[in-house]
């Protein structure tokens, strides 16, 4: 172990001396050292700062990244909600267009239809002086050659335009005609808008009136006898005015109401009517309807009141005998009405006779009922049965009367044959009519009795295997 001595003439390291010259280096390099410390400590000072202030930028950098990235969040939110704005506008705009093209599809159809009209007007029409010739080609063949286009779709309203001006103008024109005998004859034709037109046969006092007929093809008749004197003068004058360049005022007479014509279209049969059409067998066809759907409707009063309820009182009651409750389940039925309780009120009474005796207590009890469920089902029948029956008497007695007609007046009448016929097929009708659903209401009464005695026979027989079950482990060993 060496001891580190200092003198004023050297110094002793290690247990050695050390001359002066030698002291000298090591202070030398001390203070060498101590310099690199100093300037090591100044480095490492500086690093220090240029670190902290390295972290410090880092941390502003971080701030301004966290704050970029708030910024791009808010911006991300903002454009998914003006996504889902276009989105929604987007959607609304082809829902637009959808109602745009459905729009579109239906002036298109509707405009089919208005030329469709305007052709089997045109046709109908005795004559067109103004306008309808003219474009009778374009109305027949509208929207036929791959569709209407818009310019069609003008042209047709300005068609209708022209049928407008038509309509409250009196026009005079050269046509040929044909007249009531079938022979064609160049005439003058006046067109008084759509409610009149006449003709006067040139070289001839022949005047006529167009009257609507919808039984000839064309939808109009001309008719010779109908104008009276004065009439037909006035018819007369008013070609003659209508000749002039400048005519003031003419009479013509006009139906205004267009009630005068060779047949009645509009005629309807009301109810009463087409029931005394039918003859007197629609008096025995309407009882049979009466009594069948009345017979219906208390079937379904019945089976609904004797069916409502009954499962979930079985199933009270089952629950009650599993819990050894037979005599307060026994209570409960009596207090119930329908198939479902009585049954199961005949297996329980019973359940100290054993299996058998419940099991015929149940048979008996549904044999009791049976009758009743199926009350009036076979008269429902055979009065869904005797009803088209009625109706073909009815076609036969038609059928008797309308030869009849023709054995004393022959057939030149067709109004007079149309008693019998209309006898003959209205009472069949009718019988079909009454028939058909009075044969389905059949089915769905005989499917409910089925049901209910279904019903009733499931039930019995869990509560009579419980029974069962119950008194065989009652038994002793």
């Amino acid at each position: 172990m060496f001891a580190c001595l200092c003198t004023a003439g050297g110094i002793c390291i290690s247990g050695e001396t050390v001359d002066g010259g030698q002291a000298l280096d090591v202070e030398g390099e001390l203070a060498g050292l101590v310099v690199k410390l100093e300037a090591e400590k100044k480095r490492l000072l500086e690093s220090q700062i240029s670190w902290a202030a390295e972290l410090d930028l880092l941390r502003s950098t971080r701030r301004d990244l966290a704050s970029r990235v708030l910024e791009l969040e808010l911006e991300r939110g903002r454009l998914a909600v003006e996504a889902e704005r276009l989105a929604q506008t987007l959607r609304v705009e082809r829902e637009k267009e959808k109602i745009g093209t459905k729009a579109i599809g239906d002036v298109y159809d509707f405009a089919k239809m208005t030329a469709e009209e305007i052709n089997i007007f045109r046709r109908e029409q005795p004559v067109g002086l103004l306008q309808m010739e003219t474009n009778s080609d374009f109305v027949a063949s509208f929207g036929e050659a791959g569709g209407a286009t818009g310019n069609d779709v003008i042209q047709l309203v300005e068609l209708i335009g022209h049928i407008h001006d038509e309509a409250g103008s009196i026009g005079l024109g050269d046509q040929l005609v044909r007249g009531p005998d079938g022979i064609e004859y160049k005439s003058k034709v006046i067109q008084v808008g759509h409610v009149g037109a006449y003709y006067l046969i040139e070289g001839s006092n022949r005047v006529a009136v167009a009257l609507d007929s919808p039984s000839d093809a064309s939808g109009f008749r001309w008719n010779e006898d109908l104008l009276s004197l004065d009439e037909s003068g006035q018819i007369i004058q008013s070609v003659d005015i209508l000749r002039g360049s400048a005519p003031t005022s003419i009479e013509l007479p006009i139906d205004v109401t267009t009630a005068l014509r060779e047949t009645d279209l509009a005629h309807r049969m009301g109810i009463s009517k087409w029931f005394r059409s039918g003859g007197l067998v629609m008096y025995p066809l309407a009882s049979v309807a009466i009594l069948a759907f009345g017979m219906v409707a208390h079937r379904l009063w019945f089976l609904n009141r004797e069916g409502r309820g009954g499962s979930s009182v079985a199933q009270m009651v089952i629950a009650m005998c599993r819990q050894g409750q037979v005599d307060q389940a026994v209570e409960q039925l009596e207090r119930h009405r329908g198939v479902i309780p009585r049954t199961l009120h005949a297996c329980l009474v019973h359940r100290d006779h054993g299996q058998n005796a419940m099991e015929d207590r149940i048979q008996e009890q549904l044999l009791y009922e049976m009758p009743h469920l199926q009350r009036f089902l076979g008269g429902i029948a055979v009065l869904g049965a005797v009803a088209p029956l009625l109706g073909l008497l009815g076609t036969v007695t038609g059928i008797i009367q309308t030869f009849g007609v023709i054995k004393h007046y022959g057939d030149t009448d067709p109004g007079m044959l149309a008693g019998g016929i209309s006898e003959a097929l209205v009472t069949t009708a009718s019988g079909l009519v009454i028939a058909i659903p009075i044969l389905l209401l059949h089915g769905v009464l005989r499917s409910r009795v089925e049901r209910v005695i279904s019903d009733a026979e499931k039930h019995a027989a869990t509560v009579l295997n419980f029974l069962t079950v119950e008194n065989s482990h009652a038994v002793p060993d």
